[in-house]
């Protein structure tokens, strides 16, 4: 699918605007920078794969679009601090994060015996306090320019029901985590309402953002019969694309979205 329609003949959606995206490297991340960067805003990319992010700043630079790279572990809280001091650094105040980084640690779906404190606290370091310390460390600037956009990536295991995520999801770290997303949203918009800063979470479904996904890869490996019982858990029968999350972030990102805030869009084919 392509990506929204630019406002008006002439002036993109997201000119002058400054983005920071977690977990921009690949997949869903880097389907919204390049979105985003097709939209006029100056990038900051955040990712341990720094041969990924190179090669993604040297095609948003294609397309015109400012970009600054910071190797950065998000489930380290020193590396967070360090990585938020340089992209203020870089481009000022942020007007966008989108908190897209995150995963499940160990892909198999455990059992609560089988999870040691280590997989845990690392899960929530990786999805949930990512996503406070990325928040805490704009919102100042946000609130010093009266505007700010705030974008946190859940799952539609946030709630902990069954799906098509949960054959290849380590359950209860990741759908808690994820559903903590949720309710950090909801009141951290609260919070922040009256500053000009709107906060929401996209929740995606079975996405295959690229062939190289660590989704992709795993539902690939599954056998045919797998496959086709998780495709049939979807109402529309295939999965997402990268492209259709970013579509929806850059709706949030945007003006268009400016009276919505506290809320968790589903991108998940009808699940």
């Amino acid at each position: 699918m392509s990506a929204l329609p630019t406002w008006g003949n002439s002036v993109k959606a997201l000119s002058g605007k400054s983005a920071l995206i977690t977990g921009a490297a690949n997949g869903i991340g880097a389907a919204i920078a390049t979105t985003f960067a097709a939209e006029g805003a100056r990038l900051v990319l955040v990712d341990r794969d720094h041969a990924g992010l190179e090669r993604l700043a040297a095609r948003v630079s294609g397309i015109g679009a400012e970009a600054h790279t910071f190797t950065c572990d998000v489930a380290d809280a020193a590396s967070v601090d360090g990585c938020i001091k340089k992209s203020i650094a870089a481009v000022g105040s942020v007007d966008i994060l989108v908190n897209n980084a995150g995963g499940s640690g160990p892909i198999a779906a455990l059992d609560i015996e089988e999870i040691d404190d280590s997989m845990w606290a690392y899960v929530m370091a990786l999805n949930l306090t990512s996503t406070f310390m990325f928040s805490r460390g704009v919102l100042p600037g946000m609130r010093a320019k009266g505007y700010g956009r705030i974008i946190n990536m859940s799952s539609t295991l946030k709630d902990g029901l069954s799906g098509p995520l949960n054959t290849i999801c380590a359950r209860l770290p990741y759908s808690t985590s994820k559903g903590a997303i949720v309710a950090f949203t909801r009141q951290l918009a609260k919070d922040v309402a009256s500053y000009g800063v709107t906060v929401n979470a996209l929740a995606p479904g079975l996405i295959h953002a690229d062939p190289e996904a660590r989704i992709a890869k795993k539902y690939q490996s599954l056998d045919e019969a797998s496959r086709k019982s998780m495709m049939a858990s979807v109402p529309m029968g295939r999965p997402g694309t990268g492209q259709e999350v970013a579509n929806a972030a850059l709706f949030l990102a945007s003006e268009t979205s400016s009276y919505i805030t506290g809320d968790t869009l589903m991108i998940a084919g009808g699940v």
